[in-house]
C-alpha cells in the first residue's frame, strides 16, 4: 500500500488534492491522510511510511520549508519525494523548495491531470 501525506491549512486544497491523489491508478492500493497542523503531520510520519508528502508553503506555526527540514532529519524518510506548493508565485521560493529536496513544485491553483501525472511518476519510480 502507497501513502500520501497531504499538508495545507487550507480545507478545499487537501480536498481536491486528496480526491486527484485518488484517481491515480496504480498497481496497488492507495492511502491519503490530510494534515491542517504540520506538527499534526510530523507526529504521524514518525510512526507511519510514508511514499510521498505534499506540503503547502504557507501555513500557521510551519512553513513548508521548515516542514521539509523536519522531515529530512527522519532518517528513513530522507529520500521520501516531497512536492511543496503556494499560491505565491515567487521564483525564488521555488528554486528554495528545490534547492533544499524537493523533488517538484507545483503552483496554486494547479492542473488537476498534470498534478496526478507527476505524483503518479515520483510514486512508481
Amino acid at each position: 500500500m502507497k501513502q500520501i501525506i497531504i499538508v495545507d491549512d487550507q480545507y478545499i486544497s487537501r480536498l481536491v488534492l486528496s480526491q486527484v491523489m485518488q484517481q491515480m491508478d496504480l498497481s496497488e492500493e492507495l492511502n491519503v491522510a490530510t494534515f491542517s497542523d504540520p506538527i499534526e503531520a510530523l507526529d504521524f510520519i514518525q510512526d507511519n511510511d510514508t511514499d510521498l508528502i505534499i506540503v503547502d508553503h504557507l501555513m500557521k506555526g510551519m512553513n513548508g520549508q521548515q516542514f521539509m527540514k523536519e522531515i529530512r532529519t527522519i532518517k528513513r524518510l530522507y529520500k521520501t519525494p516531497v512536492i511543496g506548493m503556494s499560491v505565491d508565485n515567487d521564483v525564488s521560493l521555488r528554486y528554495q523548495f528545490l534547492e533544499d529536496g524537493a523533488a517538484d513544485f507545483f503552483l496554486k491553483p494547479f492542473d488537476y491531470h498534470e498534478c496526478m501525472l507527476r505524483c503518479k511518476n515520483l510514486l512508481t519510480q
